[in-house]
């Protein structure tokens, strides 16, 4: 099953792609202007890249509750729910952040151009992957 990670920001979009059973990869990064140009990049990505499921980011708080950033994301996968007709899953997101900053001075060491949301969302569908 090939799996889409989205890494949802407010400025930034990170995208990942992996199959249930392999390595996640960075895809790209897309700018969020509004949520009907972000539901056609996304389409587009699905179409080209055969997705079965999307898998996305939810940045919770290390209590376990809410932030105002994933009520957001919440409505933006309903949103993209009802506009793509895939199964869509959120996976807690919590050490992402962590894990990209260390990963990121490795990259600059080796000078390589990636950018930090699509690591993000990298990192967070290789830990849903891991976890089923």
């Amino acid at each position: 099953m090939l799996l889409l990670g989205i890494d949802y920001g407010t400025k930034n979009i990170g995208l990942a792609i992996g199959g249930s059973n392999s390595i996640a990869l960075p895809l790209k990064v897309i700018k969020n202007k509004g949520l009907e140009r972000v539901l056609t990049e996304i389409k587009l990505v699905v179409e080209e890249e055969k997705i079965e499921m999307i898998i996305i980011g939810l940045p919770l708080l290390k209590s376990g509750s809410e932030s105002e950033m994933s009520k957001e994301v919440l409505r933006v996968g309903d949103f993209l729910s009802k506009n793509i007709s895939l199964p869509i899953k959120f996976q807690n997101e919590l050490l992402t952040s962590k894990e990209v900053e260390s990963l990121f001075r490795d990259l600059k060491k080796e000078k390589k151009k990636i950018e930090k949301d699509e690591i993000e969302a990298m990192i967070m569908l290789q830990s849903y992957i891991d976890q089923n």
